[in-house]
């Protein structure tokens, strides 16, 4: 396995054979039931401008409900230039 991508929510269809598609469905499942186990959660609850930065292909993030008022803002940056600033500005080696 080089990388998993998943959300459930927004799938596109997978190009299987139908005999791949029983064993694919299977192990989805069980991916699916382990990433949702609690034990296996870390929880935050984020203050106001509070800013939450990770890497999106070595951690699987999600968010829980909400109810009330909140603004979200996303953005990208690419882990080159993330790293080199963090080098400029000697926080890494």
């Amino acid at each position: 396995v080089i990388q998993v991508s998943f959300n459930n929510h927004d799938r596109a269809p997978f190009r299987l054979e139908n005999s791949e598609m029983i064993c694919f469905y299977e192990a989805y499942g069980i991916f699916h039931n382990l990433a949702n186990q609690v034990n296996r959660q870390f929880e935050i609850c984020l203050e106001p401008g509070t800013v939450l930065t990770f890497d999106n292909w070595r951690l699987l993030h999600a968010r829980s409900a909400l109810t009330g008022y909140r603004q979200l803002c996303g953005g990208y940056h690419n882990r080159e230039d993330f790293e080199s600033r963090l080098r400029v500005e000697s926080i890494i080696m």
